[in-house]
């Protein structure tokens, strides 16, 4: 009798676990699409700090490349850690190439003008 009343316990038990299992799977694509989407964010900012280089505004554009964009990058990649433990896996670009193109930028343009 004992094992009898057991088994409704252990019955009970698989599909909370297969709702938590569900409701992760859920979650981790939420975040994998916010990733998508604060990437191409980050991807417009530096867009418009080049954009602000070339029309001579280089204060507002070291704090979109360096501050903003910087910021966001870090934000990212701790979002993609958290994606990776909940199984999912996104990519972001190196981290090398935010730091070489304000440089980039920022060298061509003072010699340009």
């Amino acid at each position: 009798m004992t094992n009898h009343q057991s088994s409704p316990q252990i019955t009970t038990a698989v599909p909370l676990l297969k709702d938590n299992e569900a409701r992760l799977v859920k979650m981790r694509k939420q975040l994998e699409y916010m990733f998508v989407h604060l990437q191409t964010v980050r991807d417009e900012i530096m867009v418009s700090a080049v954009a602000a280089r070339g029309d001579g505004q280089l204060q507002l554009a070291n704090v979109l490349s360096i501050a903003v964009a910087s910021r966001l990058f870090y934000q990212l990649k701790l979002l993609k850690k958290i994606i990776a433990r909940l199984g999912g896996a996104v990519t972001l670009p190196e981290e090398d190439e935010l730091r070489q193109s304000p440089a980039q930028t920022g060298g061509a343009a003072p010699g340009g003008q």
